[in-house]
């Protein structure tokens, strides 16, 4: 199974082993030689009938994620700039930036 990111406002939720539906964004990010890795978030937990959603905290903490991501990036391509290297850390610094969730989607009702 691949790694699943769940927001601490969702997790309480879903380690209580009750029965839940869980609602998924699946986001591709960039990495320095011009792959990409996916990576799942929840975003939406249903329990017994009533709905918990956390769509603004996911947002705010994949927000966070890529600038820290891009800011490390930005620096190993500085100490990596003679090597030709640091162009393709530079590279994947302003395509992280570009990244966003499908907010839209994940504010609609899930179901």
């Amino acid at each position: 199974m691949k790694t699943v990111k769940i927001p601490y406002e969702l997790s309480s939720l879903l380690r209580e082993g009750q029965g839940c539906t869980v609602w998924v964004a699946t986001i591709k990010m960039p990495t320095p030689l011009f792959f990409s890795a996916t990576i799942r978030i929840v975003y939406a937990v249903e329990v017994d009938g009533k709905l918990h959603k956390a769509v603004n905290e996911v947002a705010r903490g994949l927000r966070a994620e890529k600038l820290w991501l891009a800011g490390g990036l930005g620096v190993v391509g500085l100490f990596t700039i003679l090597l030709y290297v640091g162009f393709l850390f530079w590279i994947a610094a302003v395509r992280m930036l570009a990244v966003d969730l499908p907010l839209d989607d994940m504010r609609r009702e899930p179901g």
